[in-house]
């Protein structure tokens, strides 16, 4: 059986807008393929062309890493066990059924410890592209903490990988907010953001699109940010989202790791053991790979009761979670997720619903920049099932069908 999800994106300016918007696009792409190097060129060319010939250029075909088993030990096991306590034990070392989203640089589906976890998946930034390619190797990274086979901490969850950052470092609020309504209306049960924005400022466009996953019941994770000066950036400073800085190796909060503000709870982010694109197992640090720790634990926690609603499993998290000894002195508000703990107060949790029905999503009303009304909207499902984003309307119109359709 194979589920595919389908996106239509049309441009409806005027002719005039037209010739801007391309001489606009080129320079742009330009400007960044110079400051971006090798990688950056490659990228300007493959969305110069599928702009231009209509194309979509070559995905990256699955298939064997060739990686053997032995690089793990190499590398160290990745000691979730110790963590998480016995999965198969409890009945949760498999989670059919559960789907979480990461918007990212996409996903190497042709990693072996990935292949069996990626469903086919959206790009938003090379529109006729996918998402099964990772020039970048964030968001296999990002995956691999999630489920990836002998790293991840959600080791049966399907992924559901939607692009939405060209490369590390640059986030597209306009294709997060889409990304977002995309995911929850394509049955995402989790939504991993592992970026934030340096402006400082909310979106509102973005901070609708939260409300409206939120209300489908999908919880959104993201990473805090690097910066321990500063308190924690947006997306995940918004109140509806669970807030995820890093904790070090030895449990204590890293130096590195946004603590002032805005933080909900600390996971293990230094020298992480996860995929890398193209095939193996690397260690990486940074709060990009807390949040997906979290993200895993919550696709636990919904395989357990799949009625949980995001506060719920919100307030489960804060109130299970231990204070890592790194935060005495700095934050009383940074304790670090116990897994084990969090799945044990499930059972426990008053049981909610989050059964979506059309009249329960009306349409979300939002400003575009400057606050002036640039009359975009967030809908909820129609009578058709599909899911739209219309953003910008004077210039891109996209609509993605949802729920995901199945074929034989």
């Amino acid at each position: 059986m194979r589920t595919t999800l389908r996106a239509h994106v049309s441009l409806r300016p005027g002719r005039r807008r037209v010739v801007m918007a391309v001489l606009l696009l080129l320079l742009t792409v330009a400007g960044l393929a110079t400051q971006a190097g090798g990688r950056g060129r490659r990228l300007a060319g493959e969305w110069l062309t599928c702009l231009l010939s209509g194309r979509a250029p070559a995905g990256t075909p699955p298939g064997a890493d060739g990686v053997p088993a032995p690089v793990l030990q190499t590398l160290g096991e990745p000691g979730l066990d110790a963590t998480t306590g016995n999965w198969s034990a409890a009945g949760l070392d498999r989670l059919p059924g559960v789907t979480v989203a990461v918007l990212d640089s996409g996903v190497d589906a042709g990693h072996n410890a990935l292949s069996a976890a990626v469903l086919p998946g959206l790009d938003l930034i090379n529109l006729c592209g996918d998402a099964h390619s990772d020039a970048f190797g964030h968001g296999t990274q990002v995956a691999g903490v999630i489920a990836g086979t002998g790293s991840g901490i959600a080791p049966g969850v399907r992924i559901l990988p939607i692009r939405t950052s060209p490369w590390p470092g640059v986030q597209l609020r306009i294709a997060n907010a889409a990304a977002i309504v995309l995911a929850a209306g394509n049955g995402a049960d989790v939504i991993n953001i592992s970026s934030s924005s340096n402006s400082g400022r909310e979106s509102v466009m973005e901070h609708a699109a939260i409300r409206y996953a939120v209300r489908r019941g999908a919880v959104v994770v993201a990473s805090a940010g690097n910066d321990a000066a500063v308190p924690a950036r947006y997306p995940a400073a918004y109140p509806e989202v669970i807030s995820v800085t890093a904790a070090d190796a030895d449990g204590g909060l890293a130096a590195w790791a946004a603590w002032k503000g805005g933080i909900d709870v600390a996971a293990p982010g230094a020298q992480v053991v996860t995929t890398v694109a193209g095939g193996g197992y690397v260690r990486a640090s940074g709060t990009s790979f807390a949040a997906p720790y979290v993200a895993g634990v919550v696709a636990r926690m919904k395989a357990a009761d799949p009625r949980l609603t995001p506060a719920e499993i919100e307030r489960i998290l804060v109130e299970t979670a231990r204070a890592p000894d790194g935060s005495r002195g700095k934050s009383q508000t940074l304790p670090a997720v116990d897994p084990a703990a969090a799945l044990a107060a499930v059972s426990d949790a008053p049981k909610g619903s989050h059964r979506p029905t059309d009249e329960a999503y009306p349409p979300a009303e939002f400003r575009g920049a400057a606050g002036r009304d640039a009359g975009d909207r967030l809908t909820g499902p129609p009578q058709s099932g599909a899911t739209s984003a219309r953003i910008s309307p004077r210039v891109t119109s996209l609509t993605a069908c949802g729920p995901p359709t199945t074929t034989p």
